[in-house]
């Protein structure tokens, strides 16, 4: 149904039949970095009729998943709680603040960039660009409060529309089951990478340097 392939992909659960759309839809991108030398992360997604699944068109995963909250896990655009988009982390008070999304109920794309400001140890994302920016959510010492052995980052797509799961499940769905006319939609583009202090994340002209800005 998708696949990340260059800067982006576009996932359509209405391409599925009825009895298909329940269960987990997931994408990964091979291209894998470290998040604590990352300076911006960009991207454009545009997301349609997706009110009624847990759907996260873009987050970044560890390659070391423990310790819940501790784990560093970002999620740049993610239905959760549903029924609105939010920029989320894996985190707990009071090291971050976890905002909404503007206007996410049309297929107009939003422009999203996050931030690490490494003098402060501090994730932030705004939406919006130039004089529009809009600062959205952070986590004060993100370094600090996460597992130290969280290995590479890499970009994460996907849609839970399933019977049941664990408390994440139940807290970002209210425990509801699948929606089997589900027809959401998205599409996340343009995403740019670029590292701290001139380095990069990926050799020169390898498949994933086409991630990486200026």
């Amino acid at each position: 149904m998708a696949d990340f392939a260059g800067t982006g992909l576009t996932v359509d659960l209405g391409r599925l039949g009825a009895g298909m759309r329940a269960g987990c839809f997931a994408y990964q991108s091979e291209c894998r970095f470290d998040v604590e030398a990352l300076d911006t992360l960009e991207f454009d997604v545009a997301v349609e009729n997706c009110e009624s699944v847990w759907a996260a068109p873009l987050w970044l995963e560890p390659e070391v998943r423990r310790g819940g909250a501790l784990s560093g896990e970002i999620d740049l655009v993610e239905n959760c709680p549903a029924g609105a988009f939010w920029a989320n982390f894996a985190g707990k008070a009071p090291f971050l603040h976890q905002g909404q999304l503007r206007g996410f109920r049309g297929a107009e794309p939003k422009h999203i960039k996050m931030k690490y400001r490494r003098d402060l140890d501090t994730m932030i994302v705004f939406e919006g660009t130039g004089v529009d920016e809009r600062l959205v959510s952070w986590y004060l010492g993100y370094a600090a409060h996460t597992n130290r052995d969280k290995g590479l980052f890499r970009l994460t797509s996907d849609i839970w529309t399933g019977y049941g799961g664990d408390d994440g499940f139940n807290y970002c769905t209210g425990a509801r089951g699948p929606d089997p006319h589900s027809g959401c939609r998205y599409a996340v583009g343009n995403v740019r990478l670029r590292m701290l202090d001139g380095q990069r994340a990926f050799p020169e002209g390898s498949a994933c340097s086409a991630l990486e800005s200026g």
